[in-house]
């Protein structure tokens, strides 16, 4: 019965009814001269996706290029590849929107962030599907391969740390802490999974993982100890 009079009393003192976002009022450097960064972010991640639906649909090659070089414009203009003096930042750092009169404004763990994380795992061709790793790098650059060799450091599943050398044509990154290096080959593409206390490697024809050895990387078991994926 007193559920119509704590309503009231709710409408009555926030007034949420009333609250019509940003449409009417803006906070501080908030404005409709700002440049929001996180959007830029975001459109470049809606092209990203664009193009993984045109390569499962097999759309024309001449069609995704195109669209690729919009993701590259989009990527080169207002985002990570600015440089400072132009940005006003940092452009590594996560800001939400510049306004006309002055650099980034509001750092901090905006939108921006998980956009450009998630099109960096899309450059890079990390896939999941129905539990199944696929590594299908359609957007990686063939510049990021390494012109000459290096040390790669990294923590593996136990927390240790590991230096893994990585010849020059190649490149690395961990996925669930566990050093994935790209090669550059000729062939058909193929996968060396390299299991803890046996030697040779599995390799293993085309670009995914099974559903086992997946769900092996996912609980960090500390099997699998690399991946070396031939593109």
């Amino acid at each position: 019965s007193e559920l119509p009079m704590l309503r009231d009393l709710f409408i009555d003192t926030f007034e949420h009814r009333r609250f019509t976002g940003r449409s009417g009022t803006f906070f501080a450097y908030e404005g409709l001269g700002s440049v929001y960064w996180h959007m830029v972010s975001k459109l470049l991640l809606a092209i990203g996706e664009t193009i993984d639906r045109a390569v499962q649909e097999k759309a024309p090659e001449d069609t995704i290029e195109r669209i690729k070089e919009h993701y590259r414009e989009v990527r080169n203009g207002l985002g990570v590849e600015s440089l400072p003096s132009r940005y006003g930042a940092f452009p590594t750092d996560p800001y939400s929107h510049t306004p006309q009169h002055a650099g980034a404004q509001q750092p901090g763990m905006t939108g921006q962030v998980k956009e450009d994380i998630l099109t960096r795992w899309a450059e890079l061709g990390v896939r999941v599907d129905q539990g199944i790793i696929e590594f299908a790098p359609t957007l990686f650059e063939n510049g990021e391969f390494l012109i000459k060799s290096t040390d790669f450091h990294y923590f593996d599943q136990a927390g240790c740390q590991q230096v893994v050398k990585i010849d020059a044509g190649s490149f690395a990154f961990t996925f669930c802490q566990v050093p994935v290096i790209y090669r550059r080959s000729s062939d058909q593409p193929q996968i060396r999974i390299h299991l803890r206390g046996l030697d040779p490697p599995i390799v293993q024809l085309g670009r995914r993982l099974t559903l086992t050895q997946s769900s092996s990387l996912f609980r960090r078991d500390q099997m699998i100890v690399k991946l070396e994926v031939f593109i």
